[in-house]
Parts: structure tokens; sequence; C-alpha cells
């Protein structure tokens, strides 16, 4: 029977080539699943393969749903195993921030601690400083140590990332009558072409032209200048 000359006969079903991966090998692979046990010996051979396994070219029963020798338990457990490496990336990075920070603290913390990177500004220690390789969290814990090791001053810290600029004015609290951090950083963003504000004790701005960071905190000291004459 030749059948129906106007139905369309489906294309026979091409093989699976020998090297593709399904879906438990990729797992495997990635960490995220235990490999299946191996055949103990030649008692435990399959037909079709000397030593085990199927024929080659040919895929296990049940496709993608799992081969022979994954228990179904361990995938059931891919969705903790996901969350535990999301957690261990989290972890990673705080730690990489935590390194970072250090290190920008030790940079200046010697100095910091002597008085000698801070300028006197009119009987007020005042320091200025761009730092590099830190978050925005970073930069914030960043001007809490050195204004708390300056004990009583101003501190002006900035920052590049992408192309753009972030910079956070300190003051500590025996001074803010006198020296407002929003006032000091409305001064100073528009130099690097954003604007900011914030508190009498901390503000905050941004802008786009990194180019100009050097001289946005420069320009802090002549603006404090002024505030306490």
């Amino acid at each position: 029977m030749n059948g129906d000359p106007n139905r369309v006969r489906r294309p026979p079903a091409r093989p699976r080539p020998p090297d593709l991966e399904t879906s438990d090998e990729f797992l495997v692979r990635h960490g995220l699943l235990q490999p299946p046990p191996r055949p103990a010996g030649p008692g435990h051979a399959r037909p079709g393969v000397p030593g085990g396994g199927p024929p080659p070219g040919r895929r296990p029963p049940g496709g993608d749903r799992g081969a022979p020798g994954y228990p179904s338990t361990q995938r059931d457990n891919l969705p903790n195993a996901i969350e535990r490496l999301q957690e261990e990336v989290k972890r990673t990075r705080k730690e990489i921030e935590d390194l970072k920070l250090k290190i920008a603290t030790g940079a200046l913390g010697t100095a910091t601690a002597n008085g000698d990177e801070a300028r006197d500004v009119s009987g007020v220690k005042v320091l200025g400083k761009i730092v590099d390789g830190l978050d925005a969290n970073g930069q914030r814990q960043l001007s809490d140590t050195l204004l708390a090791r300056l004990k009583s001053g101003v501190v002006v810290l900035g920052r590049e990332a992408e192309g753009k600029v972030s910079i956070i004015v300190r003051v500590s609290d025996d001074l803010t009558s006198r020296v407002k951090a929003g006032n000091v950083i409305k001064e100073i963003v528009p130099i690097v072409g954003g604007k900011g504000g914030g508190r009498p004790d901390m503000a905050e701005g941004g802008g786009t032209d990194p180019g100009r960071l050097s001289e946005a905190i420069d320009a802090s000291y002549a603006v404090i200048e002024k505030m306490l004459a």
C-alpha cells in the first residue's frame, strides 16, 4: 500500500550525535550532579557493549529525564545545590570587597592616623583622596574608618567606576555647625558634571566626567576654607 499521495510524510528521526551531551552529563561536568557508579566488573556488563553501557549512538531510555545510574534523588537535590553555589558566589564577592577595603584602609591608614595625609585648613583637619577598586558601600565604609581616625575633621573621598564618578563628604559631629557636608558636595560635584546632597554630617553626589575628579577633590579644600572663614 502506497498510502495517500497528498499526505505529508514525516522525515525519519536523525540519530543523536555520539558527542552530544545529555543534560545529566552537562550537570555532572559542572559539579551539580554526582556521576553514576562505574560497573564493578564484567558481571555488570550490559548488552551491546563489552564492559557495560548502551550501544554506540543509542540514547538511554527516558532521554533527558535521566540516564541509567543517575538516581532521581540527586536530581531532586539540584535546587539545593544551585542555591549553595549562589551563596558561595555571594560570600566570595563579599570577601573580595572586604579585602579591597582592607587594602584601601591600609594604604591610607598609617599616614592618616599620624595626621600626615590630612591638610590643616583654618585649624581643621581635611582629608581628600581618590580611592580605587571600591564599590559604593566600600567607599562609605572607608569614609567611616578614616573619619574615626581623624576624630575631628572632614573626609572627602572620590572614586571612578565605569565612566562615572562618585564623591562622598563626611564631617565629624563637632564641626557640623561650621561645615555642612551637604553644602560641600553641592559646591564640588558640578565640577564633574553632576549633582548631590545630603545631611550636615554626610553627603554624596555623582557625575559623568572622571577626568575632572582630581580637580573636584582639590576644590573641596577651598570650599571648606571659605565656610570656616
